[in-house]
């Protein structure tokens, strides 16, 4: 689809190509948060279904205001050149609970049924949240 637009669409803003570009890059997952920093508005993540642990900054205003250290979170990260970012869906689940979440996350992303591994991932998180309740300090 955002081929397609950018077919179509020949003379973008420079700004546009780059959020294109972002989000065609842009991908899912369950997130760790390692440090948040208020005065950045940032939080610093490890992608816990990418196995190299590979630290990322990712600005958010809000999040940075919210979310506590060991917390969890699945949402579309966007990755621009000087920046990273979180788009759409967000869910964060209690801190501490990766190693079971991780587990259990296994098994429900089985039992949907979807070709697309982006499918299985969204709706396996989707579900895991209502079964992993979010402690009340870590409200988002």
């Amino acid at each position: 689809m955002l081929e397609k637009y950018r077919a179509d669409c020949p003379n973008l803003a420079q700004i546009e190509i780059t959020y294109l570009n972002a989000a065609k890059a842009s991908y899912t997952s369950l997130f760790k948060v390692i440090d948040v920093n208020l005065k950045e508005r940032s939080i610093t993540i490890v992608d816990l279904l990418d196995s190299s642990n590979q630290s990322l900054s990712v600005l958010n205003v809000n999040l940075s205001k919210t979310i506590q250290p060991d917390c969890v979170i699945f949402s579309r990260l966007l990755p621009f050149e000087q920046f990273n970012a979180f788009s759409g869906m967000l869910a964060a689940f209690n801190e501490g609970s990766d190693r079971a979440l991780l587990k259990r996350y296994k098994v429900m992303k089985q039992r949907v049924k979807s070709e697309r591994e982006s499918v299985r991932r969204f709706v396996a998180c989707f579900k895991l949240n209502r079964i992993f309740p979010r402690s009340r300090k870590n409200t988002v």
